[in-house]
């Protein structure tokens, strides 16, 4: 069984924070100020690059309790899902707004983590913990919202703005939005195809929960704080769903994710990338077209850790036996012997 070195195991996860990082950053440094409506100064610059180095934070700690070397990138598909590029566009140039949503998420990938593993490795605790305080810095008024509201009328948008709203009115286009819809509608099926009858239940109920939860408290927060990214607090918990599908995904390991990797993560980066250029339409004026650049490296660089899907086995792979030890001492059985 052909194992790859450390340098190579570390190069998806590195490439997957890198990205998101430059894409993020694209957000910050372009995006004009809401209030004016102008390019960015310096000091809004500088507040945003404070915010976005820990919403980094929080995106490391979710790439670091997801990953998986022995599936690859596999084992990053449901983060990158969950990130959408409404998420993105919230860490670059939103404060702790975006940080609620990015912690959220690896507190979600933590949890799925140490429940998943047989043997929890003590790191895992810490960097889940860590992930809660980041969670609360973002959002110390999450738990006052209440109410159940008239959240059903608000959902569809609120979905839709989670998905791809970036202010302003500004939206991704309605094809960004079905390859998205399309995306997580894969992952979700897959996993319920691959992963055994414990982890269907759980997959299916706790999607069930949180959407419930979601739509409870969606409704009065929008209401109390109308169409701002605050009222998107609640909308973090439906992230659930893409991480826990990624992680059950990884754990049972699949044969078709060499092939589709890359092809599957350069969708989403294409689908990251159509939203910046549409919530920024003024792209290449202003001196922006650095950002537009790393922007673009952001879209390669997702697109790369998509293309190293590991070693060419999955999880449960090597549990195997393996012919080239002899096992039992002399075969057992488990190995077919030679005509």
């Amino acid at each position: 069984m052909r194992t790859d070195p450390p340098s190579r195991r570390l190069l998806a996860p590195l490439l997957f924070v890198v990205a998101y990082g430059l894409l993020a950053l694209a957000w910050a440094m372009a995006q004009p100020d809401p209030l004016s409506g102008r390019p960015p100064d310096g000091a809004l610059r500088a507040d945003r690059l404070d915010d976005l180095a820990l919403w980094l934070l929080a995106v490391a700690l979710a790439t670091a309790l997801a990953w998986r070397p022995a599936a690859g990138s596999l084992s990053l598909a449901g983060i990158a899902v969950a990130l959408t590029p409404g998420v993105v566009f919230l860490g670059g140039a939103a404060g702790g707004d975006g940080l609620v949503f990015a912690a959220g998420i690896a507190v979600l990938a933590g949890a799925a983590r140490i429940a998943g593993d047989e043997r929890r490795a003590p790191w895992t605790f810490a960097a889940t913990a860590l992930a809660a305080v980041l969670l609360g810095l973002g959002a110390p008024e999450l738990a006052g919202v209440g109410g159940p509201g008239e959240a059903w009328e608000a959902l569809g948008s609120g979905l839709a703005t989670a998905v791809g709203g970036f202010g302003a009115g500004s939206r991704l286009p309605p094809l960004g939005l079905v390859i998205w819809a399309l995306a997580l509608l894969a992952l979700v099926l897959a996993a319920d195809r691959f992963t055994d009858d414990a982890g269907r239940r759980l997959l299916w109920s706790g999607a069930l929960v949180t959407a419930v939860a979601a739509l409870l408290l969606y409704g009065p927060a929008r209401a109390a704080a109308g169409e701002t990214p605050y009222a998107r607090h609640a909308l973090a918990l439906l992230a659930f769903t893409p991480v826990l599908a990624g992680d059950l995904l990884a754990r049972t390991g699949v044969t078709w994710w060499p092939r589709l990797g890359a092809g599957c993560f350069g969708l989403l980066a294409l689908v990251q990338l159509l939203g910046f250029l549409t919530g920024y339409e003024d792209a290449r004026g202003d001196g922006t077209t650095a950002w537009v650049a790393a922007a673009l490296l952001g879209g390669a660089a997702l697109a790369a850790a998509g293309a190293l899907t590991g070693a060419g086995r999955t999880p449960s792979a090597q549990e195997e036996p393996s012919c080239e030890r002899g096992n039992s001492g002399g075969n057992g059985g488990a190995c077919p012997q030679p005509r």
